[in-house]
């Protein structure tokens, strides 16, 4: 079943609520490829389709929940990721509507398709953020990612830590901040690393 819903004129602070249920739901969300306010949001098989809204809240509740947000199809995107602890994080790909996501013991990050860059910021405290091959986690907090060429990690302010797999597949920018941060890379066996001081790897 699909549910329309058109927020009016632009700019007015629309607030779309998707919420779950007591049991374990699976959410999906896509944007709009033009409409910066516009997309979808799926739960099981349940579609709302929206327009001119400029927030959206996705709980899912209680129950063992997952949330997988996609790219738009052919559109090098830039998707932005601000974990917030105690499952919760925002989320926003390119120019759409960015998303509150709350409840959700799973959430992956599947650009799809395109030339993709995949943007996680750090607390103003000190963080800790390891990336390996099909997962990231920000103190503690883990989330999947899929068809990401690029990855940066922003650590804002404190002593932060960043730890970077040998299996991960992509390019790494480490932006630290402020603070006394470290890094931590680790190559295969032989492999090379490749390092363009003073923040890219």
């Amino acid at each position: 079943s699909k549910l329309i819903v058109n927020g009016g004129e632009p700019g007015d602070d629309d607030k779309l609520i998707v919420s779950g249920t007591a049991g374990s739901d699976t959410f999906a969300y896509e944007p709009h490829p033009s409409l910066a306010s516009a997309g979808t949001v799926s739960r099981d098989s349940r579609v709302v389709q929206f327009f001119e809204t400029e927030n959206i809240v996705v709980n899912g509740l209680s129950g063992t929940d997952s949330f997988t947000g996609l790219g738009a199809a052919s559109l090098n995107d830039v998707v932005k990721l601000t974990p917030q602890g105690n499952r919760e994080s925002r989320l926003r790909f390119n120019n759409s509507t960015p998303l509150e996501l709350q409840d959700f013991e799973s959430v992956t990050v599947d650009p799809r398709d395109g030339i993709d860059q995949l943007r996680i910021f750090g607390t103003v405290h000190s963080d800790l953020m390891t990336f390996d091959a099909a997962m990231l986690a920000v103190n503690g907090q883990s989330f999947g990612h899929r068809n990401t060429e690029i990855f940066a990690a922003f650590g804002d302010s404190g002593d932060d830590a960043i730890g970077i797999a040998s299996a991960l597949n992509g390019a790494v920018t480490a932006d630290g901040g402020d603070g006394r941060d470290f890094l931590s890379v680790a190559a295969t066996a032989g492999g090379p690393v490749g390092l363009s001081l003073p923040v890219t790897i």
